[in-house]
């Protein structure tokens, strides 16, 4: 969340706008949903190595398909954050784009293997591409 954050103030400084707080707040939970996406394809390597971050330890606490849930249930709430925020969708694309998240999510959140990684980051990736391209 400290990394993330910051980062639409940073880029606001460049352009000497002042930082918007929906754009703060949804790249710290995008930053905070793939910290917890990231823990999903390498556990093992984590506990092996004596990683116990927050996500590491609800995982060995409550289970892999918890941090799935946390991790995709911050990535989607940005991604509403950022659909709000950005203002340049009118409600048919808006409607659109929030669909396509959710769906990114349930295949993340029911899929074997790498799939819930890859999802998780679809979902940086394409708020990201919004933000790029509407700000």
């Amino acid at each position: 969340m400290l990394g993330f954050g910051p980062i639409p103030a940073l880029a606001a400084s460049v352009s000497m706008s002042p930082p918007s707080l929906w754009g703060t707040i949804a790249a710290a939970l995008l930053g905070l949903g793939a910290h917890f996406a990231n823990v999903l394809h390498d556990l093992e390597a984590d506990l092996a190595t004596g990683v116990r971050g927050l996500p590491q330890q609800v995982t060995v606490m409550y289970g892999v398909m918890w941090t799935r849930l946390i991790a995709l249930t911050l990535l989607v709430a940005a991604s509403v954050l950022t659909a709000w925020g950005v203002g340049g969708l009118t409600f048919w694309p808006t409607v659109g784009y929030l669909f396509g998240i959710c769906g990114i999510a349930c295949v993340g959140l029911f899929g074997h293997g790498r799939t819930p990684f890859v999802a998780a980051f679809a979902i940086v990736f394409v708020n990201v591409g919004l933000l790029v391209a509407l700000t």
